[in-house]
């Protein structure tokens, strides 16, 4: 019997957060899910071979910097995947709370340990500085199949337990020899996901509009006047106020309204009591605020049907002399015999290769990273129903919001996108079968004040 050959069955990986790029927490262990693939020791030494006068192969292999990635795919299952693909959009902190409400110019990373049992030992990996170059959030609506999530990860530094250790809490402690050391021999592991991962069959995708035409310019959501250099941050799941770049305290006691809570929950006519004023009231209720509907039927609207962005909304507190409009749509249609799709959020990560010193010294690829301009793209494959996308293809227009579901564990989370435009549209026809239709849709957020773009995609659970 073969007892010492590697297997995927004995690997069991883990994550927590860094406050520190590359710094391991120390802190308590949260289970991965539905890992598919993984990699926690993926090394490439940046060599370069030198040739030479008189020598028949190069006469010198130069070793330079370490380069560390991190590859991980895992199902919609459990807390991973909601707090990678946050951190891949990147963390706001809002009332305490960590919610991947807009692009953000940080980076996000976290460790990973992985454990196995080769043998009657076991072996434990350390993985620190995580970090998320580009996300894919794929899903077959064809078959029964995993939804995954496909993350393209570097990493600071990857390190090896004690080798040979008798027990896994030996393994986990990291903190006796090393570059990075940190003692997780006794930290608790969270438990594996009990709910069910989601499939293709769990999402749904559904294009905004004004009653259900592209072709339609939005008049109805928000008319917003607020204090002067007063601005408003509108995300999936709260709308944040300021004014001279602090908390709009009228507004609430931190400047936040949950779009989802019960008086907020529709945008309301402004004026009637309870729910029914909805977030038009709770904004007009506020000293120096002032707002209104724009359509006498946008108290049926939902208040997460606002277009994502940063409004400015700097004036004298009277929305009837100078409004700042912050339109939604009323009608959210379901693309329709969806057979997959694919969210990529491209980060465009920049390495800075230096030395860096720990526990010793090592020449690092990824001693740094700085995030460049970010790319949200949505791929759909359908059954070609109509002409509604070529129609917006051919009329250069825009998609004001598209949004996301997904259902897992029994709950819905939601993810926005705003403006996208049609990149490319293909339903070629061919004899005996069905008609396709591929869309490539890019987004860039929507607003009239400083990196607007950054609400290209915002998503609604906190984390």
């Amino acid at each position: 019997m073969t007892t010492n050959v590697r297997m995927p069955q004995s690997v069991n990986a883990y994550w927590n957060a860094e406050s520190s790029y590359g710094t391991p927490a120390g802190d308590a262990l949260n289970h991965t899910g539905s890992l598919d693939t993984f990699d926690p020791r993926q090394f490439d030494r940046q060599y370069t071979p030198i040739s030479s006068v008189g020598q028949s192969t190069s006469a010198h292999i130069l070793s330079g910097p370490i380069k560390v990635t991190c590859p991980i795919k895992l199902g919609l299952h459990g807390s991973a995947w909601r707090n990678f693909m946050a951190r891949a959009i990147g963390i706001s902190s809002i009332a305490s709370t960590d919610i991947g409400q807009k692009l953000t110019t940080g980076v996000d990373s976290l460790s990973i340990v992985a454990d196995e049992k080769v043998g009657s030992n076991y072996q434990a990996t350390l993985v620190s500085g995580v970090a998320f170059n580009g996300m894919d959030l794929e899903a077959d609506l064809t078959t029964g199949s995993l939804a995954t999530l496909n993350c393209d990860a570097l990493a600071f530094w990857s390190e090896e337990g004690p080798a040979g250790a008798a027990t896994l809490a030996a393994a986990r402690n990291f903190s006796a020899g090393g570059f990075i050391r940190t003692n997780y021999g006794s930290i608790a592991s969270g438990a594996v996901p009990t709910t069910s991962p989601a499939t293709g069959q769990d999402i749904t995708v559904k294009y905004g509009s004004e009653g259900g035409d592209l072709s339609t310019t939005l008049t109805k959501g928000l008319k917003i006047d607020g204090p002067a250099n007063s601005y408003v941050e509108v995300g999936e799941k709260y709308m944040t106020f300021w004014t001279t770049n602090a908390p709009a305290t009228a507004v609430d006691s931190n400047g936040i309204i949950d779009l989802t809570a019960t008086n907020s929950a529709i945008i309301g006519d402004g004026t009637t009591g309870g729910a029914a004023g909805g977030l038009a009231k709770v904004i007009n209720d506020a000293s120096g605020w002032a707002c209104e509907d724009t359509g006498s039927s946008a108290n049926t609207i939902s208040s997460q049907n606002l277009k994502k962005g940063i409004y400015d909304v700097s004036g004298d507190g009277d929305v009837s002399s100078a409004p700042y409009y912050i339109y939604a749509v009323d009608t959210l249609t379901d693309v329709p015999y969806l057979k997959s799709l694919k969210l990529s959020v491209l980060n465009n990560l920049n390495s800075i290769p230096q030395s860096k010193t720990v526990n010793g010294s090592q020449f690092l690829q990824h001693a740094n990273v700085f995030r460049g301009a970010s790319e949200v793209t949505l791929e759909l494959k359908t059954t070609s129903k109509d002409e509604t996308f070529y129609d917006a293809l051919q009329s250069d227009l825009t998609i004001p919001l598209m949004q996301i579901e997904i259902t897992e564990g029994g709950t819905a989370y939601k993810i926005a996108l705003t403006n996208g435009k049609l990149m490319s549209r293909l339903a070629p026809y061919t004899a005996g079968t069905e008609t396709p239709e591929d869309l490539v849709i890019r987004f860039t957020g929507e607003g009239s004040l400083h990196d607007y773009s950054a609400y290209a995609i915002s998503t609604g659970w906190t984390i």
